[in-house]
């Protein structure tokens, strides 16, 4: 679906991320984790096309991302950045008809049913509290039905409950709608019982990457963050958890 070949990227002739080598599959959730200012960002606005890369090529369904038009773009990727924000005055149901041509009604109604917009959908985004906002906006997402998503911290400003419906949410796409998701978060919990693929970023390039067993061990993550660090299995419901300790 998605392939980076040697990409190198940034701002400017200021390489941010270099010699970047990874691939992700059809219907396959690929996370991306590191510290505050390893990347993660200027990853996905480069895969989006937002910034040029400075070195190699990113490839989509096996067509050079510079070679796209902009509408080839628009259907086959959509991004959402962290904390989106409404610029002006305008409902939900508003925001909604921005691109509605685009949209696929089936994903339309399970995403309103699915981040429970039924109370949210005539209120103004501005009066919306950040969670609430951010349903709005991630359901606006889902249902442009892109091939590839990207979402920079999905989970931002979401309770638990509705983390705990996102991550499953995340999974009714992959299954039903083939859809691939490029995700860049901090949330280790999360990150550990959600992703196929983990790509770890650290010094201006990939520290670590593969499946979240192989790349996602105590000693990485103490080695990443500074902490110490247990992975071991949540005793009520059996999912991965990731404990940190004390600083080292």
């Amino acid at each position: 679906m998605l392939k980076a070949n040697n990409l190198s990227c940034g701002y400017g002739k200021k390489a941010i991320l270099q010699n970047l080598n990874f691939q992700t599959s059809s219907s396959e959730i690929f996370c991306v984790m590191g510290l505050n200012g390893s990347g993660k960002t200027t990853l996905l606005k480069t895969l989006l096309g937002l910034l040029p890369t400075l070195r190699g090529d990113i490839q989509i369904e096996g067509k050079n991302l510079t070679k796209l038009s902009l509408t080839e773009r628009s259907l086959l990727l959509t991004m959402q950045e962290a904390d989106p924000f409404a610029p002006f005055s305008m409902t939900a149901e508003e925001l909604f008809t921005i691109r509605k041509n685009e949209m696929d009604r089936q994903a339309f109604d399970l995403a309103f049913k699915r981040f429970e917009l039924e109370t949210l959908f005539k209120k103004d985004l501005l009066e919306l509290s950040a969670g609430q906002a951010k349903r709005v906006w991630l359901a606006h997402t889902l249902s442009l039905q892109s091939k590839l998503i990207l979402i920079d911290e999905p989970f931002l400003h979401l309770d638990w409950i509705q983390q705990q419906n996102l991550m499953e949410t995340f999974r009714i796409w992959k299954k039903e709608f083939s859809t691939t998701f490029v995700l860049a978060l901090h949330e280790l919990n999360l990150l550990a019982n959600l992703a196929d693929q983990v790509c770890v970023l650290s010094q201006n390039g990939i520290l670590n990457q593969g499946a979240p067993e192989e790349v996602l061990t105590s000693k990485s993550i103490s080695d990443l963050f500074q902490f110490t660090a247990i992975i071991d299995v949540n005793p009520i419901d059996g999912s991965k958890r990731v404990t940190l300790g004390q600083k080292k």
